[in-house]
This record gives C-alpha cells, sequence and structure tokens, in this order.
C-alpha cells in the first residue's frame, strides 16, 4: 500500500510540475559585426580586380575610344552616328523575348496579356527548367462608337459591306 502512495504522489508531483506555464527563452544574440566588415573587404578587392582588368582591355584595345557611363557601365560606338529616327503614330515595334527579361530578383508572379503569353510559350519551351509562376490575363478591347463607324467606313472603301452592329 505504501509503495501505491508513493507512485500515486510521484505521478502527481510530475502532472502538476508538468502543467506549469512554459517559460520562453532570450534568444542568445553575439553580434560582432566581423562577417559584414570581412564581406566588405573581400567585394571591394573583388571590384578592384575588376576594374583593373577592364583598365586592361581598354588599353589593349588602342582603335576604339572607350566612355563610362553615369552607372558605371563601358561602352564604345562601333558606328556613331547624330541620325536619329522618331517613330510616328502607327509604327509597330516587335519585342522577341530572352529568358534574361523574365529573370527577377523577386519571387512575384509575371503578369502578361494572351499576346504575349504565346511568345513567352515558345520561349520557355527552350528552357523547362523556369521556376517562375506566370499569370496570363485576357485583353478585351472596347472601342467608342466613332472609331466602329470610321471603321465601318473604311472597310465599306476597300469593298467589304457588313451589316450595322456586326463588329
Amino acid at each position: 500500500m505504501q509503495l501505491h502512495k508513493f507512485i500515486g504522489l510521484t505521478c502527481l508531483t510530475l502532472v502538476i510540475a508538468s502543467c506549469s506555464e512554459q517559460q520562453a527563452r532570450k534568444p542568445v544574440s553575439h553580434s560582432s559585426g566581423s562577417f559584414m566588415k570581412e564581406s566588405i573587404q573581400r567585394n571591394k578587392k573583388l571590384v578592384a580586380k575588376e576594374e583593373d582588368a577592364i583598365a586592361k582591355i581598354i588599353k589593349k584595345d588602342t582603335t576604339n575610344a572607350y566612355i563610362a557611363s553615369e552607372k558605371g557601365y563601358w561602352y564604345t560606338y562601333e558606328e556613331k552616328s547624330t541620325e536619329t529616327t522618331t517613330p510616328i503614330r502607327g509604327d509597330i515595334a516587335y519585342f522577341d523575348y530572352e529568358i534574361t527579361d523574365l529573370q527577377f530578383d523577386d519571387s512575384q508572379p509575371i503578369i502578361t496579356t494572351e499576346k504575349d503569353a504565346v511568345k513567352l510559350l515558345a520561349l520557355l519551351k527552350q528552357y523547362p527548367d523556369f521556376q517562375r509562376e506566370i499569370w496570363v490575363v485576357p485583353v478585351e478591347a472596347v472601342l467608342s462608337s466613332a472609331c466602329y463607324a470610321t471603321l465601318h467606313q473604311q472597310l465599306k472603301q476597300l469593298g467589304l459591306n457588313l451589316p450595322e452592329g456586326t463588329l
């Protein structure tokens, strides 16, 4: 009987002790900043090495004059011209996507129209490991009645007579 009381008291003590509120431990933080300082020094050495390599390439190339951009890029003109082409209303611009056009520093989905999605699909078939989510949205054009009237008039001039209300 004594043994039963002892076991019972031990179990009761364990139950009471285990039901007490747990205390959260505070995190231990040892931030010396040495990693960041070392990283900065490593990166400064790397940049200096790259700038030295670029300077050597420019020095070897005596046929071209190199220009430094505000953002740190170096470039040269293969053919310099002051002639400019200004687009006019109605010009069509075509854009061919490259995989680098779809690579960003975040994980947000790419949002595109159905028209451009066709172009992207052709490109992504070449890159089956591409993992970014792409959202395709439909585009519906709603034209004014004046626009429809102009369109009917132009079609009529071409010999295409459509009944009113068919566009």
